[in-house]
């Protein structure tokens, strides 16, 4: 896939991921995409007080993840690593589904279906 289809792939990602979880009042605050680095990325979703990064590794399919509390807007976070997750190579374009899953849970919202819709 060309670069350019990837990244208007991964957009459409994001945008999903976004509204599914605009629903639980969970909303991207921070989005860096890299098309030369195998679409490797970084996510930071939130609430007011608390924050969590998903940072992609799409050469190595690992995902890390980090957590922070924010006292302040103008406190900057201080990133706690909680995992670092290698997903199997069926997730390797898609790694979406494990970080919403894992939003849902860091945020503690209870739903029957803990899919993102794509």
């Amino acid at each position: 896939m060309s670069s350019p289809e990837s990244a208007i792939r991964h957009l459409e990602q994001i945008q999903r991921l976004a509204v599914s979880l605009s629903r639980h009042g969970i909303h991207i605050l921070e989005h860096q995409y890299h098309a030369h680095a195998f679409g490797s990325f970084t996510l930071v979703l939130g609430k007011p007080k608390h924050r969590v990064r998903f940072d992609w590794d799409a050469k190595e399919l690992i995902l890390n993840v980090s957590v922070a509390d924010c006292p302040s807007s103008g406190v900057p976070p201080r990133w706690q690593p909680m995992d670092n997750l290698r997903l199997s190579p069926r997730t390797e374009r898609d790694p979406f589904d494990e970080i919403h899953r894992r939003a849902l849970r860091e945020f503690r919202v209870h739903t029957g279906a803990s899919g993102n819709g794509s």
